[in-house]
């Protein structure tokens, strides 16, 4: 990794990453910087993560601070993807079947 990387994830804040994947709804325990450094996997990071702390990105991702924060924050992931589903005309069937799994499900999320 460079210096910037190095000197990123050592200054990084310790949070949670909220977001939807294939139709269910996913926890990533790491620290957030310019990017999302996950903590079970030191090597990888992921990147289009939020820049601000418990507010929903258009990309349909959440940061939050606590482990306390992250069942509101579930919420209003699913709030964002109610809102979404109405104005997705064009958008194909597999998705919107996905996007309706993430909302409708009600189980213990895993942290990964």
């Amino acid at each position: 990794m460079n210096r910037f990387a190095d000197y990123d994830r050592k200054h990084a804040r310790p949070a949670y990453l909220i977001y939807r994947y294939k139709g269910e709804i996913r926890v990533k325990k790491g620290r957030a910087g310019r990017v999302f450094y996950p903590d079970y996997n030191p090597h990888i990071w992921n990147t289009n993560c939020p820049t601000e702390f418990n507010k929903v990105t258009s990309a349909g991702r959440i940061l939050v601070r606590t482990e306390d924060e992250i069942p509101e924050a579930v919420e209003m992931l699913r709030n964002h993807y109610r809102s979404k589903v109405n104005s997705v005309q064009h958008t194909v069937d597999v998705s919107i079947k996905n996007i309706m799994n993430c909302i409708e499900k009600n189980e213990c999320i895993n942290v990964m």
